[in-house]
């Protein structure tokens, strides 16, 4: 959303940290913060940077899976809403 919107997004694993660059810019992002980001970025993080003794997929069960999948899709109806609403392609808008 914020390559649509012209902007560099900040090399960052955290969820909520793209929320504050999306904020700075004027987008409403309360909806996106009453979801439970915590677990799905803790899963990111451990499945990249695994760390110890267990395999990220040992980790995590069907449960923290369906959380994360149901925050996913919502955080991506997000985004699908908000872009349907901006002008034309990336790259493309005039300030």
């Amino acid at each position: 959303m914020l390559l649509a919107l012209d902007q560099e997004p900040e090399r960052t694993d955290s969820i909520e940290r793209l929320l504050g660059a999306l904020e700075l810019l004027g987008i409403e992002t309360a909806p996106l913060r009453l979801l439970p980001l915590k677990p799905l970025q803790r899963m990111t993080t451990a499945s990249r940077y695994p760390d110890g003794d267990e395999a990220p997929v040992d980790l995590f069960d069907q449960r923290d899976g369906a959380l994360a999948l149901a925050v996913a899709r919502a955080v991506v109806g997000f985004v699908d809403q908000q872009l349907g609403g901006l002008d034309g392609p990336p790259g493309s808008r005039t300030a």
